[in-house]
């Protein structure tokens, strides 16, 4: 509320292209900038779109045009833009009836409900689950600024009035204030059924709802609760794991040999965050961008005698781990930062990132130097380890923790698995390399299957016992596997291609 910002949203994958658009042509209209609140639900799904066209005339190029007014905020000037701001708002507010955005499910029954965004489905299939047919419901696509004619409307003729939404009553503050403000009294539930914390989801709304209402859920509902509830007892846990072939997971490996966890882990955010989970729980905070450093320097004020390793990705690096980075250099700081190199921003969809230096299609692109800038802000301890050479990595890390004093960086560079697999498919490379396990020389010592955990790695009973095996469908071949393994089990096949083998 404090920000004052318009907030759009979306219920569905169509919404959100939907909604993008429309919070631009808003934009322009009211001068503001527009919140578009993508839940990670709706962010993590998948769905049909239908796109519908650009705009007849779109602009490519543009020239700037002074306005000292409004991009110079400081003084007068920038409580004018706050006054500005305010009064647009104000104008969007009363105009918000016309814009279509919000809309109005009617019923005849006197308990009505207002939601908004992917929740708005939930509550519908709730309702669906307690046969509620007749409940009039608010579906609310703007969320700030409500309109107070459209909630007054929706809300006087109710016996009460419920508001499904996630976390803080956000909507059911704003109504409970509008209605108060024209003189209607009409019940507004909402944080005391629903929780402040988490996400809702159709269950919980449902059962919420059930007991509110006095609703009982149907038999098969109910029937279906308890199986589930008795089957999750027997099913294996399945938690977040580093991609086959991840080279974040053959660099957390090393570290974990090296230091037998003896060492404070300073963790961060990225792909690498994964490393809090089994089997490495390498991971001692996590909170933001950049608080493996940042946190690690206030905690070598009070601490002795423990060594400290802080992770960053490349991407957040480069985004926020530069600063920190520096003023642990000024500040002579005993720590070991490795930075996880991975040439792309794997997290959030593979946009290149600072470091990439080959495109999906084999262009060559200009990286930035990670270890010249590191010298150029003071670092004098640089070293450089390919991720899937576990021993020398290993090595490598034990020495720089041996070093004992200031700040030593190692850059664990390799690309992801996932992007340079699509590029290979693109543009074959000169040899294939397979990889096997001697079931007569494994020993079944668990190395590669739990310590490193690799997905590809399978096991399986036969007619003589169980045996590890590789699942060559699933493996990308990074080698790791070969590296570590103790006893020479795991056998490396290399195949080179000739003239004429393109076109098998």
């Amino acid at each position: 509320l404090h920000t004052h910002l318009p907030i759009l949203e979306p219920a569905s994958i169509q919404e959100a292209k939907d909604y993008t658009a429309r919070a631009f042509e808003l934009s322009e209209i009211y001068n503001l900038p527009v919140i578009v609140n993508a839940p990670s639900k709706l962010c993590h799904n998948i769905g049909s779109l239908r796109l519908g066209n650009l705009p007849n005339v779109f602009p490519v190029k543009g020239r700037f045009e002074r306005n000292p007014e409004r991009y110079i905020n400081l003084f007068a000037g920038s409580v004018a833009n706050h006054r500005r701001a305010m009064e647009a708002v104000k104008r969007l507010q009363g105009e918000t009836p016309s814009l279509g955005l919000n809309r109005v499910l009617p019923g005849s029954g006197r308990t009505g409900f207002i939601s908004s965004g992917i929740n708005y489905l939930y509550l519908l299939e709730a309702l669906s689950l307690l046969g509620i047919a007749d409940a009039p419901i608010l579906k609310i696509t703007m969320s700030y600024p409500l309109n107070p004619d459209e909630i007054a409307s929706f809300t006087k003729h109710l016996d009460r009035v419920y508001v499904v939404e996630d976390l803080e009553g956000f909507v059911e503050f704003q109504a409970k204030r509008l209605l108060y403000d024209a003189g209607i009294r009409v019940p507004i539930i909402g944080k005391e059924v629903f929780p402040a914390h988490g996400e809702l989801d159709v269950d919980l709304i449902a059962e919420r709802l059930s007991e509110e209402l006095r609703t009982p859920l149907p038999k098969r509902t109910t029937r279906a609760i308890k199986l589930s509830n008795e089957l999750t007892g027997d099913l294996p846990p399945r938690q977040g794991a580093f991609c086959t072939g991840c080279p974040h997971r053959a660099t957390l490996y090393s570290i974990v040999k090296a230091t037998d966890r003896n060492t404070i882990f300073a963790g961060d955010i990225g792909c690498y965050t994964l490393s809090c989970l089994p089997p490495f729980r390498a991971f001692d905070w996590v909170t933001c961008m950049n608080c493996g450093v940042g946190i690690a320097q206030g905690m070598l004020q009070k601490i002795e005698g423990e060594n400290v390793i802080a992770y960053v990705g490349d991407s957040t690096f480069f985004h926020s781990g530069i600063p920190g980075l520096i003023n642990a250099v000024q500040q002579n700081a005993s720590l070991v930062l490795i930075i996880l190199d991975n040439k792309w921003v794997a997290m959030t969809g593979h946009q290149p990132s600072p470091t990439t230096d080959i495109a999906l299609d084999g262009t060559r692109m200009h990286p930035v130097d990670i270890k010249g800038l590191l010298k150029s802000i003071g670092v004098s301890y640089v070293r450089t380890i390919k991720p899937f050479n576990i021993k020398a990595s290993m090595a490598a890390i034990k020495e720089a923790i041996r070093v004992g004093k200031g700040v030593r960086v190692i850059i664990a560079e390799e690309e992801c698995a996932l992007q340079y697999g699509r590029r290979v498919a693109r543009t074959p490379v000169e040899y294939e390399v397979y990889y096997q396990i001697d079931e007569g020389r494994c020993q079944k010592c668990n190395e590669c299957y739990i310590e490193l955990g690799c997905p590809a790695i399978r096991k399986e009973e036969t007619t003589g016992g169980w045996r590890y095996y590789i699942e060559e469908a699933t493996c990308l071949r990074c080698g790791a596997c070969h590296d570590l393994c103790l006893n020479s089990a795991i056998l490396r096949t290399e195949i080179r291609r000739t003239a004429g083998m393109e076109s098998l």
